[in-house]
């Protein structure tokens, strides 16, 4: 898999490798020291973050035809009336509701508790700061 990276990198036509559905993933390095970063003050040496890119190859999950009580996942089209992500209240009064009904129907479970969300950022340059 180096090689498809090197030659990935290497390579103008980087394109090629992601219409042929490969893409680059960071996988966490075996760390030396113990695993973790800093935030919020400065490194004493004592901890490592360290990633590598791994050249994988994407499928459609769709063609899977998988199903929740045989794969432990199941991938549905289920449409959301929400606008914005990252207005909270919005997501916990229309898009709560939305995964309670998602899940009963996936599972048929009478009782459905969203207790938690987490919206992820990718904007974020420098991943030791706090804001």
């Amino acid at each position: 898999m180096q090689y498809i990276i090197r030659k990935a990198i290497n390579n103008t036509s980087v394109k090629n490798y992601y219409s042929r559905g490969i893409v680059f993933l960071n996988y966490q390095e075996e760390p030396k020291k113990a695993l973790g970063r800093y935030i919020g003050q400065e490194d004493k040496g004592d901890v490592e973050d360290k990633c590598y890119a791994q050249a994988i190859e994407m499928n459609d999950g769709r063609k899977l035809n998988a199903l929740f009580d045989k794969n432990g996942f199941e991938l549905r089209d289920w449409p959301t009336k929400v606008k914005n992500f990252h207005d909270e209240k919005e997501v916990k009064s229309i898009y709560y509701d939305e995964i309670v009904e998602l899940v009963k129907a996936a599972t048929g479970a009478s009782l459905v508790l969203v207790f938690d969300s987490t919206i992820r950022e990718t904007s974020q340059i420098n991943l030791n700061a706090l804001d």
